[in-house]
Formats: C-alpha cells, structure tokens, sequence
C-alpha cells in the first residue's frame, strides 16, 4: 500500500511540474527572441516557431522575425496591419506549435524593474512588392517603345506601331481586369465569408497588378504626350467648337 501511494505522489507531482513548465509568462517568452529560438504569444498561449516556418513564411506572405519573443494578437488577427484576418485554417495550424499557455504576470526582481507604461514595439515589414512589378512594366514597355521607334525594325511585323499600340492597349486591359475584379471580391467577402476559405490572396495580387497597371498607364501616357496636346492646341485655336 505504502509503495502504491509513492508511485501515485511521484506521478502526481511529475504531472504538476509539467502543468508549471507549460505556464510561461511575458519574461519567459522575451529569452526567446530570435528566428533560431523564436516564441510568440497568441491570445492566451505561447508558440513556438522554427528557423524554416519563418523563412517559409517570409517568402510566402510577410517576414515576421521581429515577432519573435512579442505578443503577436493584435498582428496576427490584422496581418501587421493591413486589416484582414488569417483563414481559419492557419488558426487550426498553430496547434502545431503550441509549447503552453501564457500567463501576463510578470515577476518582479531587485534591479530588473520594468515600467508597468512600457509596451513592446512590433516593426511591421512590408508584405507588398513595389519595385519588381514597377520595373517588369516599365522595361517590358520601353525596350518595345523603342524597338517600334527604330528604323532597323522597321520591316519587322512585331514592331510596327499599330501592333505594338494594340500589344500594350492589351496588356492594360488584362492588367485592369483582374485587378479590378479582385476588388470586387474583396468587397463581396464581408458579404459571403465563404469567399475568405479561398485559398489565393487577392489583396496581394490586387496590389501587384494595380503597380504593374498604373505604371503601363503612366508609360504609355507620357511616350504619346504629344498627341494628347493636339486636341488640347486645336481647342485654343477654336477648330473644335
């Protein structure tokens, strides 16, 4: 009998120390602030997030290395931000990481005093892509813009203006119609919460495409700024009224 209620006292007590390891508080969770040994707070639990899901998760959606040892609530629920919730399947995902939950108090130790007003400051990384889509139009246009203005090319068929005007008018309009139409998805989602389970991320796309769009635009306007003045000269000169 005797034996029977020391095995059960070791187990109890091995079950209760596994019940204080897994309560961590803001402290706790601070030591692990790199993306080799990165831990996040979520509401009211601690995760634990490897080198890998981070560059994963760089490469993919946003860099988070700066979450790492933070309370990621409030950038987790707004991606940093940008206003949109996570799918409810990534929510699913974090029990993949979970190491306990969080406690929010702090111990206070003799010259180790932390300001009650003090907050931990997050630097939101930029998820969108400005150059790359930038750059793409604006090269993809010039070189044809320029290979259409030069006499040596003048006999290739690819080069002649009034393909090179309906190749780029093209472009444009299949630039603006998905971008377009992802707005209105993203306006129809408050609506239809299904269209949220959509795997595809159509802010991001609806960005990209919308710098890819205005910089052809842009482009393209200031190449024919001379024909835009014409009508402009023959309405001073009164030849259109």
């Amino acid at each position: 009998m005797k034996k029977i209620s020391l095995f059960l006292s070791i187990l109890f007590s091995i079950a209760l120390m596994q019940v204080i390891a897994a309560t961590y508080t803001l402290q706790d969770v601070q030591e692990h602030d790199t993306p080799d040994d990165c831990w996040m707070i979520f509401e009211s639990s601690v995760y634990n997030f490897s080198t890998s899901h981070l560059d994963d998760h760089a490469k993919k959606f946003l860099d988070i290395d700066s979450w790492c040892g933070t309370d990621m609530t409030l950038d987790f629920k707004t991606k940093a931000g940008i206003g949109e919730d996570h799918k409810e399947r990534v929510y699913t995902d974090l029990a993949n990481y979970y190491v306990g939950d969080y406690s929010d108090t702090t111990v206070s130790t003799p010259g180790n005093e932390q300001d009650s007003d003090s907050t931990t400051t997050i630097e939101r990384q930029n998820p969108y892509n400005f150059w790359a889509p930038a750059l793409i139009a604006f090269v993809s246009y010039m070189t044809y813009w320029g290979f259409s203005k030069w006499s040596a090319t003048k006999k290739i068929k690819i080069f002649d203006k009034r393909i090179f005007n309906f190749t780029f008018n093209t472009f444009m309009l299949l630039g603006l119609i998905p971008s377009v139409l992802f707005g209105f998805i993203m306006i129809a989602a408050y609506s239809y919460s299904s269209i949220k389970d959509i795997d595809f991320d159509f802010l991001y796309w609806h960005v990209e495409l919308s710098v890819a769009f205005g910089v052809l635009l842009v482009t393209h306007f200031f190449t024919r700024f001379k024909l835009y003045l014409v009508p402009l000269k023959l309405l001073r000169r009164g030849s259109i009224l």
